[in-house]
C-alpha cells in the first residue's frame, strides 16, 4: 500500500476494484441486506464532496459527524478526506451540552447528523454554535425552524453539476490528490474518564502508517468480511475495523446495533471481528449457562475439550506439539469444538480485542475453543494501535509487541512510552496539554502503567492515575484485581474504591439472572430487588465468592467491604465512556453517600 493520504487511498481502492463483484459495504434494511459495490461508494463520494465544494467549504474546514454506524457515515467520511477538510466525529451517546462544547471548540463549519433524534440533540443548542453554516441530515427530517439540507437533495444537485461538467472526475480526483500527508484528516474528541473533552490531532500520516503497520500484522485480504458494532466515531473502530478493511478490499458489513451482533455474525458469516472485551465477556457468560444446562457428562466432555484445546494452543505458541497432543486435539475438535465455534460464528478466523483489558477467562475460552484472538492496545493519540499479539506469540494477559515504526519503552515509575508517525500532532488549541502529553524526543505519555514480559510482550498494569495509595503508603492497581474479582458468574461490574483509605472497598452490580438463581434458592424469589441487595444470607454469597477470587492477592489488596448496586453503570447515565471504561470520578461522586457507609 503505496498511498500517502486517506483520499489517496480512496482512488487507489475504488480504481483497483472497479470491476469487482464483491460488494465493499453491506447494510440490513427492511430486513434485507443491500450491498454497495466499489463503483457506487467511488460515484456517491465524489457527488458529495462536489455537494460540499458548492456549499463553499474549503480546505481545512471542520465538519462534524453525529451518526450511528451506517452506510452515509462511511460517505460522509472519505467526502471530507477527499476535500482536505477535517472530521469531526462525535458519538451517538452525546448530549446537547457535550455536541455544543465540541462544536464551539472545534469552529465546525458544518454538522451532518443522522436522524431525528440525534438531530433534536443539535437543535437544542443551533443558535449558540455561530461557526456552523450548514447542517445536514442523512435521513428525511421534518424541521420548521431552522435550514436543514438532506443528503438526498445535495448528492442530486451535485448530479445536476456533473452532468454540465463532463470533467468532473478529473476534478474530483485533483482534490484528492492536493490533499498533503500532514495535513490534518481529523479531530477526535477524548471522551476520557476524567476532564473536558480534549481534541486530538491526527494527520494523514498518523493515521496511513497505522493502517499499514497493523496489516503487516492481521494478513486482511480481499476476500475477508468484517462485521463493524463498534461506533465509527472512536479511533480504534475507525482504524481498525473501517480503515485497514477498506484499504484490504474487503467487505464491512454493518450491524444494526450492539444487540443484534450475535444474529447479524448467523446472517453475515464475517471472518473479521474487532470488539471490546465485553463482547467477548457476554459470550463466555452466555454459553457457561448453556453448558450448565447439559448433562453431567457432556458437561465434563466440554470441560475436557475446552482444556485440550487449551493446551494444544500454549503448546503450539512455545514449542512443537507432541503426537499425542495433535491426536487428541483432531478428535476434540471434530467432535466438540467445530460445533462450539460454529454456534458463534462459523467463518470466524480472527477476533481482535482492544480498548480494554481482555480477561483471562474470555481469553483462555476463545483459544480453547480454537478461535485465534488478537489483543492489542492503543490510544486515540497514537491513531490508535501501539501494541498486538502476533499469531505466533499470543501471549494471555499482555497486549504483544509494538508495531513496525512504533517504539515502547517504559520510564522510571513504570509509564509506558510510545514514539513513531502514529503519534498526533497534538491537542486542538491546547498547547499546554499537549507539552505535558508529548515530550521531549517525540515521546507520547500515554498515562497507563506497564511491565515487559520474558517473550517481550506487554502487560499493561493500569492507568496511572487510577493507582491507590492506601493510608499505610501502599500502592494498589485496580484494574487487575477488579478484573479476577468481576470474573465471578455473579458479578456484571465491579469499581475498587480504596485511595487514602485503610482498606479497600467495592461497588459491585450484581449479574442478574445469577441473583434471581440464587434468591430463588433461598426462598426469596417474591423480594423485591431493593431487598435482595440488602439481605445477609445474599451477600454472604457474594463475600464467598470475591474472598475465593482474591486469596492470592495482598491483604492490602483485598476487599473488606462491599455493596450491591441495582442498575447497570451505563453511557447514558455519564458513568461508562464510548468505549465502556467506568468513569471513576462520576461513580465515586454519585455513590458517596454509600461508599462513606463502608468505610463507617
Amino acid at each position: 500500500m503505496n498511498s500517502k493520504t486517506i483520499a489517496e487511498l480512496f482512488i487507489a481502492i475504488t480504481t483497483e476494484y472497479a470491476f469487482s463483484k464483491k460488494p465493499v459495504y453491506s447494510y440490513k434494511k427492511n430486513d434485507v441486506y443491500e450491498d454497495i459495490s466499489f463503483n457506487s461508494l467511488r460515484a456517491t463520494v465524489q457527488q458529495l464532496s462536489i455537494a460540499l465544494h458548492i456549499l463553499g467549504l474549503q480546505k481545512g474546514d471542520k465538519v462534524a459527524i453525529i451518526s450511528e454506524n451506517r452506510y452515509e457515515w462511511v460517505v460522509s467520511d472519505f467526502a471530507i478526506a477527499c476535500l482536505g477538510l477535517v472530521s469531526v466525529p462525535l458519538y451517538t451517546s452525546v448530549t446537547p451540552t457535550q455536541i455544543e462544547f465540541i462544536l464551539k471548540d472545534s469552529e465546525a463549519k458544518a454538522v451532518i447528523v443522522s436522524n431525528s433524534l440525534l438531530w433534536s440533540k443539535v437543535s437544542k443548542i443551533v443558535k449558540n454554535c455561530h461557526s456552523v453554516e450548514h447542517y445536514i441530515s442523512m435521513n428525511l427530517i421534518d424541521e420548521q425552524e431552522f435550514t436543514l439540507l438532506t443528503f438526498e437533495s445535495l448528492l442530486q444537485n451535485a448530479h445536476l453539476t456533473i452532468d454540465k461538467q463532463q470533467n468532473s472526475s478529473e476534478w474530483f480526483e485533483v482534490q484528492c490528490l492536493s490533499v498533503s500527508p500532514n495535513d490534518v484528516l481529523t479531530i477526535i474528541y477524548t471522551s476520557g474518564t476524567t476532564g473536558e473533552p480534549k481534541g486530538v490531532l491526527l494527520s494523514n500520516e498518523n493515521i496511513l502508517s497505522n493502517i499499514q503497520s497493523i496489516l503487516k500484522v492481521i494478513y486482511v485480504t480481499f476476500e475477508d468480511i468484517f462485521l463493524s458494532y463498534l461506533p465509527l466515531a472512536h479511533a480504534y473502530e475507525r482504524t481498525t475495523g473501517f480503515y485497514c478493511s477498506f484499504a484490504s478490499g474487503a467487505t464491512t458489513v454493518f450491524a444494526e446495533s450492539i444487540d443484534t451482533v450475535a444474529a447479524n455474525i448467523k446472517e453475515t458469516n464475517p471472518t473479521i471481528l474487532t470488539s471490546v472485551p465485553r463482547l467477548f465477556d457476554k459470550i463466555y457468560t452466555k454459553m457457561e449457562k448453556a453448558f450448565a444446562l447439559e448433562s453431567d457428562l457432556k458437561q465434563k466432555a466440554i470441560r475436557y475439550s475446552l482444556a485440550v484445546g487449551l493446551q494444544y494452543f500454549k503448546m503450539s505458541q512455545v514449542q512443537k506439539v507432541s503426537l499425542v497432543l495433535e491426536l487428541k486435539y483432531g478428535l476434540v475438535n471434530w467432535l466438540l469444538l467445530s460445533k462450539l465455534r460454529s454456534k458463534i460464528g462459523s467463518e470466524i478466523r480472527l477476533f481482535v480485542s482492544g480498548g480494554a483489558a481482555l480477561s483471562q477467562k474470555s481469553a483462555e475460552f476463545f483459544l480453547g475453543m480454537g478461535f485465534v484472538i488478537l489483543e492489542g492496545y492503543g490510544l486515540t493519540e497514537s491513531s490508535p494501535v501501539l501494541c498486538v499479539n502476533r499469531f505466533d506469540n499470543i501471549e494471555i494477559g499482555t497486549v504483544g509487541q509494538p508495531l513496525d515504526g512504533v517504539e515502547i519503552r517504559l520510564s522510571e515509575d513504570g509509564e509506558i512510552l510510545a514514539r513513531g508517525k502514529n503519534i498526533m500532532l497534538g491537542y486542538y488549541k491546547r498547547n499546554e496539554e499537549t507539552k505535558e502529553t508529548i515530550l521531549d524526543g517525540g515521546w507520547l505519555a500515554t498515562g497507563d502503567i506497564g511491565q515487559i514480559t520474558e517473550r517481550g510482550n506487554l502487560r499493561i498494569i493500569d492507568r496511572k492515575k487510577n493507582i491507590l495509595i492506601s493510608k499505610g503508603g501502599k500502592n494498589i492497581a485496580p484494574n487487575p484485581i477488579e478484573q479476577l474479582i468481576s470474573e465471578s458468574p455473579l458479578i456484571d461490574q465491579i469499581i475498587l474504591i480504596g485511595d487514602n483509605q485503610e482498606y479497600c472497598v467495592a461497588l459491585i452490580v450484581p449479574e442478574s439472572s445469577e441473583l434471581k438463581r440464587i434468591a430463588e434458592i433461598l426462598g426469596l424469589a417474591n423480594e423485591s430487588m431493593e431487598t435482595l441487595l440488602v439481605n445477609a444470607e445474599i451477600l454472604r454469597h457474594f463475600k464467598q465468592e470475591i474472598d475465593l477470587r482474591q486469596k492470592n492477592f495482598a491483604k492490602y489488596e483485598r476487599v473488606r467491604k462491599f455493596a450491591l448496586l441495582p442498575v447497570l453503570f451505563s453511557i447514558d447515565s455519564g458513568e461508562l465512556t464510548p468505549k465502556l471504561s467506568i468513569k471513576r470520578s462520576v461513580v465515586e461522586k454519585k455513590y458517596k453517600h454509600i461508599i462513606d457507609t463502608l468505610y463507617q
